[in-house]
């Protein structure tokens, strides 16, 4: 008889047992697939272990009992040793439950009962003597250069995308490796993802490339990754139990397969300048500079017609117009208007279920108050629904409000509106764009949603506006600045004139935007002072309850509990904890949210060090499954 230890491709809370031990007539082998019994029902499940029973008394005197395995339904392997370390690795990092993340990296059941057995190559555990590299543009002679090498040496490439259209882009420019190339994707049949697992984990493909969840794929022998616009926060998961960095994830994989890292992107984030100033990343290419002869800003205070775009800046439009020019308008903000004020008394209309304002969308024929965090919806109504009063006002500035302005001052000019509510599909996407790239359209007001399309323009815009520098800095986020750094750094490569509409233009940041090696100098010494990334890494917990006091009382009863961990485990300038606030929106979907912010001091020039990683989470580990915990979030809203 053999105990069999086994991962169950289920979703386990994450303080339950991840591993569970059953017992089998014979040994099976690391990676097989079974069925096995869970909690009435029947699941499937990794092996990850199979050791023969020496004595059956001992197992009865332990006071537990076993259940068979129901039965083998591939000997595989159906996993390698490298996604079993990345899986494991990534699941003590973010603090997640391992069985969750198995079933989230590998493909569907069906798939892992035809797949046939992966191997494993024995990778040398000495640590590779070059460093890293980061490439400051898509310089697809340099990157042709290295791909060559790495095919030389019979090893295999990996690009990670942050999009589809970025990947295309690479596709299409790396056309001389055809043969060699192979797109990992989940969603394919059954039988296409059969072929392109084997076809990479028998090295018969050298070039991978994929988005967030290709950094899953079966491997065999990867000899350079490259990650694509490193900073891309598209590399991040959204979903709400399962949340990692993709570019963490290709950062471990090339420890584990010793090969090499190259980061391609002209607006490196914060993280990746730290370590380029550390020494520990090598550069080529230069960062390109935001040039000030191109770039306006407009003081909004001087603004006194009081609408949305200046009336300089319409001039401005009108000229670019009259030429058949074209003009894009950046508003990061969907809807019609980010929220409506009653004059009289001050009231805002909110979500029932969360304490957000509710965003005015107008999308012909329906006009409705939408709440952007739980789905709620309702119709405007004429009056206050506090005071009664009918003087109600769009307050702030978003897609559609600035769409219905420009129609009205240019109704000769093609306008479209380029956002998630206007585009449902990635083909409504390019079809937009390709009218706006060919002219066709003339005006178009657009989110971040269309920055990945930037590169394929086959011409400069002629006038590219941004209609409010605040929107990106009003929000209580340390990455509030870079991020509003890189919008400007990709709309004036992408454009021949530039123009930033704010209401603070002698803020530092507008001061420094032409000289970017001193933004970041500034970022970097702020967040060393105020304990931020690449210094320390954060952890946001979140504790949530429908009732605001017992919602209290939980956040200050594991503050303290917190704290006395910390204090045991940690020195004083090791670590921060501070006291349990309400979050930003402090109720969601009828849940009142209180948040602990936790920070540990780390080592840059060994983020990925296992044994940081188990100390900091015996800090945590005490936290119940319904206390969200979040490893370095993308933001702290």
């Amino acid at each position: 008889m053999y105990i069999n230890e086994v991962i169950p491709l289920a979703n386990l809370p994450r303080l339950q047992p991840q591993v569970l031990s059953y017992f089998s007539s014979q040994r099976l082998t690391w990676g097989s697939l079974v069925a096995i019994p869970l909690a009435k029902k029947t699941a499937k499940g990794v092996v990850i272990s199979s050791k023969a029973i020496e004595s059956k008394i001992s197992i009865k005197k332990s006071g537990f009992s076993l259940k068979p395995l129901k039965e083998t339904i591939n000997l595989g392997p159906v996993i390698t040793k490298n996604q079993y370390f990345l899986l494991n690795w990534l699941a003590q990092y973010y603090n997640l439950p391992l069985t969750g993340l198995f079933r989230l990296a590998l493909t569907e059941a069906k798939f892992l009962t035809k797949m046939a057995a992966f191997n494993s190559p024995e990778v040398n555990p000495t640590k590779i003597s070059d460093k890293n590299t980061h490439l400051f543009q898509d310089d697809f002679s340099f990157l042709k250069k290295r791909i060559k090498e790495v095919i030389r040496n019979d090893r295999q490439v990996f690009i990670l995308f942050p999009n589809q259209i970025k990947l295309e882009v690479y596709k299409e420019k790396l056309l001389e490796f055809k043969e060699e190339i192979i797109v990992f994707s989940k969603a394919q049949s059954l039988k296409a993802s059969v072929k392109i697992c084997s076809n990479i984990n028998q090295k018969r493909k050298k070039i991978i490339m994929g988005l967030r969840s290709s950094v899953f794929a079966p491997f065999y022998d990867l000899g350079l990754i490259i990650v694509v616009e490193e900073e891309n926060s598209s590399h991040e998961t959204w979903e709400p139990q399962i949340q990692f960095s993709a570019k963490k994830a290709a950062e471990k994989l090339a420890e584990l397969f010793q090969g090499q890292l190259l980061f391609v992107s002209a607006n490196p984030s914060l993280e990746n300048w730290f370590s380029i100033k550390q020494g520990l990343l090598v550069i080529q290419g230069q960062m390109p500079i935001i040039p000030s002869q191109s770039t306006e800003i407009i003081d909004l205070r001087k603004n006194a017609s009081g609408t949305v775009i200046a009336p300089s800046v319409l001039g401005e439009m009108k000229k670019i117009l009259n030429k058949k020019g074209c003009v894009l308008v950046v508003v990061n903000r969907r809807g019609l208007a980010p929220a409506l004020v009653c004059e009289d008394c001050g009231f805002i209309s909110k979500c029932p279920n969360c304490e957000a304002a509710l965003v005015y969308h107008y999308l012909s024929p329906t006009i409705e108050l939408r709440c952007h965090h739980c789905g709620f919806k309702q119709a405007p109504t004429d009056l206050c629904s506090n005071c009664q009063s009918h003087l109600i006002k769009f307050f702030g500035v978003a897609t559609q409000k600035v769409i219905n302005l420009l129609q009205k001052d240019f109704p000769e000019a093609v306008a479209e509106k380029f956002d998630s509510d206007n585009l449902k599909s990635t083909k409504a996407e390019k079809e937009c764009f390709t009218r706006f790239n060919s002219g066709q359209t003339q005006i178009l007001v657009v989110t971040e949603l269309f920055f990945k399309f930037l590169d394929q323009l086959t011409a400069k815009i002629d006038l590219s506006v941004l209609a409010s520098a605040e929107h990106a800095l009003i929000f209580p986020d340390f990455r509030s600045e870079e991020r509003l750094k890189r919008i400007i750094q990709k709309l004036s490569w992408a454009s021949d004139k530039l123009i930033i509409q704010t209401f603070n233009p002698e803020k530092d940041f507008f001061q420094n935007i032409h000289n970017l090696d001193k933004f970041y100098t500034n970022e970097l010494e702020l967040r060393s002072r105020l304990c931020y990334p690449p210094y320390f890494e954060i952890i946001k917990i979140t504790v949530w309850h429908r009732n605001l006091a017992q919602a209290s009382r939980l956040a200050q009863y594991y503050y303290q509990h917190l704290k006395q961990r910390s204090a045991k485990l940690f020195q004083p300038r090791d670590y921060q904890i501070f006291p349990p606030t309400s979050a930003f929106i402090p109720k969601i979907r009828n849940l009142y949210a209180k948040e602990i912010f936790l920070r540990f001091k780390r080592d840059p020039a060994d983020p990925l060090s296992l044994n940081s990683i188990i100390k900091r989470n015996r800090v945590i580990n005490f936290l119940p499954n319904d206390v969200s915990v979040k490893i370095n979030p993308v933001n702290l809203l």
